[in-house]
């Protein structure tokens, strides 16, 4: 792999100047190795954001829940209720903790019990990971104060000791090259690589894994900082209401940065094309990476709060260490553009979900993702208020949104709304039934 560092290639805007220095709103040509012209406006940026944060904390259990989970676990009994929350229990041992509560509907996993510290004693004894869906529209005080209040169900006198996460950008136009690999610049001195069931080669302690033809690069370890480019597409078909949730979310809020600074986005101008592929890069920093940055900036980065205003750095010093060139000298336009133009920052997409807000018409019906969002807040209200099955259904028929509601099964099945609200009704009760009675039995600890 080369060493040699990538020069930028020059930018320039409509009016025709050349400005190595211009922000994307005025270079969004660039002028590559060759000579030729590379538009950044046909690439579609359809989401930015935090993929995953990693929250750690150090503390004292409260002996009484841990104890209830424990003992859930050890008879057999593997979905508890504690503090108004279902979780699913399981081994978390291969993690360094005793035991793992995943709440699925939250999109949070608590990691609960250092394994190689007793329960009696302060330590290490909680992780908390959250998922995109819970990340995504959340300003970061009310991020930080929601992983907190998790945490303060499980431990007292906690204090957060570190945090991991992971950035990731989808966009549409790109594609990786199939020897991405081989051309990828880092400044690593030694690559392993390994191809689907193929081939394996040892060559250090860094990692450049492929799998599949291309669909998917990762590039060094879990435990450091890694870098990994995939095929997002192909990864949500697996999963039809992942792969809706993700469209939705893809057409409804999508982090085009031309749109955004030049107000094209009120033109209606749909930039997200569910025949094309859509490739997700991703960067991955573990919590001593975190805290390497911390000693360098002298700053307190142990909470996501504090951390999240370098996002944005920490996404392009991560493209500045695994870099793709196009030519020996220069480094390759798209990812100069992914490196440069993309930022993250939750405040901002906040003020971009309220100008979209005020935009909608509201004589228009609801979206399928807000009944989808309004089905399961009303799930979770008649599973704490005991409601069997007639009487839930009942208040779902009365609540405003039943009928919507079969519009959408229908639609989602390829149903004919007349002939096929019976079939409708009949997967709206099971569903419902599923979430008023979670399948094993359930303890409850307050």
């Amino acid at each position: 792999m080369s060493t040699l560092k990538g020069r930028n290639n020059p930018r320039y805007s409509r009016n025709g100047f050349f400005d190595d220095s211009m922000s994307s709103q005025f270079g969004e040509y660039f002028v590559t190795s060759d000579g030729k012209e590379w538009d950044s406006r046909d690439i579609s940026v359809l989401h930015v954001g935090v993929d995953t944060v990693k929250q750690l904390y150090s503390g004292m259990l409260k002996l009484d829940r841990y104890e209830f989970v424990d003992n859930a676990y050890k008879a057999g009994i593997y979905t508890v209720n504690v503090a108004g929350y279902d979780w699913k229990i399981a081994s978390a041992r291969r993690g360094g903790y005793h035991y793992s509560l995943n709440n699925q509907d939250l999109g949070i996993v608590v990691l609960l019990g250092a394994f190689h510290s007793l329960p009696k004693y302060e330590g290490h004894h909680l992780k908390i990971e959250l998922s995109p869906h819970f990340i995504l529209d959340k300003h970061i005080d009310l991020l930080q104060a929601c992983i907190d209040e998790i945490a303060d169900i499980f431990i007292h006198m906690w204090q957060h000791t570190a945090v991991a996460v992971h950035l990731c950008t989808d966009v549409q136009g790109w594609k990786p090259p199939n020897d991405l690999d081989h051309r990828m610049v880092t400044r690593a001195n030694k690559v392993q690589k390994y191809s689907g069931d193929t081939d394996m080669e040892f060559q250090g302690h860094s990692i450049a894994t492929v799998y599949g033809r291309g669909d998917t690069f990762t590039f060094g370890g879990a435990g450091s900082l890694q870098f990994s480019v995939y095929n997002k597409t192909k990864l949500i078909a697996k999963n039809q209401y992942v792969q809706d949730y993700w469209h939705s979310l893809y057409s409804t809020k999508s982090a085009s940065l031309d749109l955004i600074i030049t107000d094209e986005f009120d033109s209606g101008k749909l930039i997200f094309d569910k025949e094309v592929d859509v490739f997700r890069l991703e960067v991955r920093y573990h919590h001593s990476v975190i805290a390497q940055f911390a000693r360098g900036l002298n700053e307190d980065l142990r909470s996501f709060k504090q951390l999240a205003k370098h996002l944005t750095g920490l996404w392009r010093y991560a493209l500045s260490n695994f870099r793709f060139d196009s030519s020996p000298t220069y480094i390759d336009c798209f990812w100069q553009f992914m490196r440069d133009d993309i930022v993250f920052n939750h405040d901002r997409n906040a003020l971009e979900y309220r100008r979209i807000y005020k935009q909608t018409d509201f004589d228009a019906p609801p979206s399928d993702r807000v009944l989808k969002i309004v089905f399961g807040l009303l799930c979770s209200c008649y599973r704490r208020l005991k409601y069997d099955l007639q009487t839930a259904i009942k208040g779902l028929e009365n609540s405003g949104i039943y009928k919507p509601l079969v519009d959408l099964y229908c639609r989602r099945n390829d149903w004919h709304l007349e002939y096929g609200s019976m079939d409708a009704w009949q997967d709206i009760a099971f569903d419902l039934e599923l979430k008023l009675f979670p399948s094993g039995p359930v303890l409850t600890c307050d």
